[in-house]
């Protein structure tokens, strides 16, 4: 191998890794750019869940009912969430919502309404994308 093929070996192989280290970086970093939205969309979502009976909304009906009429007055709140996988739940009358990969794989967020922060931020290893909160231990 010359001179010159060992640079160019050695500047793909740098490629790779500093690529690699993007995208393996890429779900804490979203994780953190979602943070204020998701804190948004799961304050929107409380709301029905909390008046279930004036948004219509029964608590048996669908996570998708729900997301639905949360966001029926801004739709915006859904758009930083576009093509990931946005789960949500009332639980006791409170909102956890769950946000996983793009492939619906790996949970990125999960968060409860009754709560002023974040409940859940991917760390590695990351776990499945599933609820995980318990109602009871994080709202009082």
């Amino acid at each position: 191998m010359n001179h010159q093929s060992r640079i160019n070996a050695f500047i793909i192989a740098v490629i790779f890794f500093f690529s690699g280290c993007v995208l393996a970086g890429g779900g804490a970093h979203a994780a953190k750019e979602l943070g204020p939205p998701l804190l948004r969309l799961t304050s929107a979502i409380d709301g029905v869940c909390e008046r279930p009976d004036v948004y219509g909304f029964s608590l048996g009906g669908s996570e998708e009912e729900l997301i639905r009429l949360a966001v029926g007055d801004d739709p915006s709140l859904s758009v930083p969430f576009e093509g990931l996988v946005v789960k949500a739940k009332c639980d006791k009358n409170h909102a956890i919502v769950l946000v996983c990969d793009s492939e619906g794989k790996m949970t990125l967020m999960e968060d409860a309404g009754c709560t002023v922060k974040i409940d859940y931020r991917a760390e590695k290893p990351a776990r499945a994308c599933g609820f995980s909160i318990q109602v009871e231990a994080v709202c009082n």
